[in-house]
């Protein structure tokens, strides 16, 4: 997404009989659809805004904006339904899995510690059909 600069022209002779005479300028630039809601930037104001791209009948423009100058910019699209079908949230069942590895671990630790060294302790356990080693050593 990025903003879109618009700006105002007087029209030009030639270009008044086109419009009636029912209009002095025109917007030059990319609009937004007709009825879309957008974020609108007034650099006069350094305000960011809604407002709304109407048609007058006789015209367009921003239905609250008034300015010869102004930026705007599209709302962005909701995740799509696949995306959030895709989005992966843990299940309980994860949890519970790290929580029963953890226990096994620190049981594991304990039962091969046996005495101060601890370096060369070897333990292992299984759990749901894996098998886990764990090796018990001591940073300094």
């Amino acid at each position: 997404m990025e903003w879109n600069k618009l700006t105002t022209r007087n029209i030009a002779e030639e270009e008044k009989e086109f419009f009636h005479n029912a209009i002095e300028y025109v917007w030059e630039g990319e609009t937004p659809e007709i009825d879309e809601e957008v974020l609108v930037y007034n650099p006069k104001t350094q305000n960011i805004y809604t407002d709304i791209w109407i048609d007058y009948g006789e015209g367009i423009g921003f239905e609250q904006t008034d300015e010869d100058v102004v930026f705007w910019m599209s709302y962005p699209q909701p995740p799509s339904a696949k995306m959030m079908k895709n989005e992966k949230m843990p299940k309980i069942d994860d949890f519970v899995f790290a929580l029963q590895v953890g226990k096994l671990v620190v049981d594991t630790a304990k039962a091969i510690i046996v005495d101060d060294n601890l370096l060369g302790s070897n333990g292992k356990f299984v759990l749901d059909s894996h098998t886990f080693n764990i090796t018990v050593s001591e940073e300094k």
